[in-house]
């Protein structure tokens, strides 16, 4: 199975279920509560189990922001963004999908003051921690976030009756996958990531790129 398709799938699965959560919990304070306190939770779990799981050591020299990081921190900030009406949460999240492949052209020096901040969210550059270890954020934040709130926006189709869910379903999966086809395509074949491509006629395209953040969509709403 395609790696960045079983991401895209978390993250809009995972803010689905969260909404349904939210239904139980009865207020956006306990939901935004529930979300924060289960994305800490998942940075941990990054930064230990999932750590010594793949390196067998305690060496903490060079650390890396993978997928589970990456949904921790997007929970983290989905907790303040529930918080927006339904239009705009669906609004941010399309945003942040659809347009930050337009940022790729900034580049900071290591020098830079806004050099981490910005590799976390967007760049994806290796990290110096002082002169004894290195984070390497794997997975930069800034599409992941647009995920997971647009996963949380369309939760609110799966409480619809099911011939009405299924329709708009079917529809939002044929809008992505033409998105996919007519815009995400031609960006894909210029992103700066050579290699990750799954799809015949792309060239390159890295797993938080444009084209895997709409054909995925598309796929997960079949």
């Amino acid at each position: 199975m395609d790696d960045s398709f079983l991401r895209s799938h978390l993250c809009l699965s995972g803010r689905r279920r969260s909404i349904l959560h939210g239904q139980r919990q009865g207020n956006d304070r306990n939901l935004s509560r529930y979300l924060a306190g289960r994305g800490v939770w998942l940075i941990l779990l990054e930064f230990t189990w999932v750590k010594w799981s793949w390196g067998f050591n305690f060496n903490y020299q060079f650390v890396a922001g993978q997928v589970i990081w990456a949904l921790g921190v997007s929970m983290v900030c989905l907790a303040g963004l529930i918080r927006l009406s339904r239009p705009a949460l669906l609004l941010v999240g399309s945003s942040l999908i659809l347009f930050h492949n337009a940022f790729d052209f900034i580049q900071l020096e290591k020098s830079h003051p806004l050099f981490a901040i910005w590799s976390v969210l967007h760049g994806g550059e290796l990290i110096p921690l002082g002169s004894w270890s290195r984070f390497f954020p794997l997975y930069p934040l800034i599409p992941w976030i647009g995920v997971m709130a647009l996963g949380y926006g369309f939760g609110a189709v799966f409480l619809l009756p099911d011939g009405p869910r299924q329709r708009v379903i079917a529809r939002c999966g044929m809008a992505f996958r033409r998105a996919f086809c007519s815009y995400a395509g031609p960006i894909c074949t210029a992103t700066r990531n050579p290699g990750h491509a799954r799809f015949p006629g792309i060239e390159s395209c890295y797993p938080s790129s444009i084209a895997t953040n709409t054909h995925h969509p598309c796929c997960t709403s079949a």
